[in-house]
């Protein structure tokens, strides 16, 4: 990988230059006082400062850096196509049709929670089946070939979560089962790792989802309700070796866990005293959706 070189410029226009195997993409973009924020993302050589992401454009593109072996590779703004590669380790995107109903892990990491789901991760563990761009991998399933996702920890790395929901919309069939779950945005760790880029909380997916759990109503901002949002759940806990705690917290869980009024009662007034581990989201994609 050659150099890259990155140049700002002070006032209202700025234009990003970037080499990648002697290739070069440029952005050329009125950002006003972000023009600051660029120099945050320069690169020289082998080394890349602060290379996860930086938002510079203030109509939405993202400027964004992930490490891949060996070298790296860049994912623009939305509609870019990715330039990492799919592993199908078992040639399962072959077989799709004559696989039946299919089951997906997005982000499944170093354990495969269930068994006989598909397993999708960036990283190439023992447990995955398909390695690359979880967007990138998802376009490769027919529609309605799809009858549950499970995702765990995953949605808070996302940069788009609009075009993850509407990818699942498509691959899904009618009815088909939809669980996620997240770090609640009280969870203290939640910022000590640098590639959270997304905060959850009990009505994030009521902006994608018909419900009528809550008391509270969000506006859709104009996406389809293509899910029904059947429960949500509020979970405490806490890992080992703070047992007491964990004891304490389990029976938090319990007590605001109650009924719907409890939960949104809490993320009001509480979630800042009693933090919250993560919330689990199940859904059932709409028919004819």
């Amino acid at each position: 990988m050659s150099g890259s070189v990155i140049s700002a410029g002070c006032a209202l226009s700025a234009s990003v230059i970037i080499r990648i195997n002697d290739k070069k993409i440029e952005f050329s973009q009125k950002i006003g006082f972000y023009s600051h924020q660029i120099g945050k993302v320069l690169c020289t050589g082998q080394k890349i400062w602060n290379r996860r992401e930086t938002r510079v454009f203030p109509n939405g593109r993202l400027l964004s850096w992930q490490k891949k072996k060996p070298g790296f590779f860049v994912r623009k703004e939305k509609g870019y196509k990715n330039t990492m590669k799919i592993i199908d380790k078992k040639n399962m995107l072959d077989r799709i049709d004559r696989m039946g109903n299919l089951e997906l892990e997005l982000g499944c990491g170093k354990s495969k929670k269930h068994k006989d789901a598909i397993g999708i991760d960036a990283i190439d563990y023992e447990c995955v089946d398909i390695v690359g761009d979880a967007y990138d991998i998802l376009r490769e399933f027919p529609d309605h070939s799809v009858s549950a996702v499970f995702s765990y920890h995953f949605f808070e790395h996302l940069e788009d979560i609009e075009a993850m929901m509407a990818e699942l919309t498509r691959v899904m069939v009618d009815g088909a089962f939809l669980k996620v779950v997240t770090p609640h945005f009280s969870n203290p760790y939640f910022y000590s790792d640098c590639t959270h880029k997304k905060h959850f909380g009990l009505y994030s997916f009521s902006y994608f989802s018909k419900e009528s759990l809550f008391v509270r109503k969000v506006p859709n901002y104009g996406n389809s309700p293509d899910f029904e949002l059947c429960d949500v759940k509020l979970i405490f806990t806490s890992p080992r070796p703070f047992y007491f705690r964990w004891g304490i917290k389990k029976i938090l869980q319990r007590i605001f866990n109650l009924n719907c009024w409890m939960m949104e009662f809490y993320e009001e007034n509480l979630c800042y005293i009693f933090p919250c581990y993560e919330v689990r989201y199940e859904m059932i994609k709409r028919n004819g959706t």
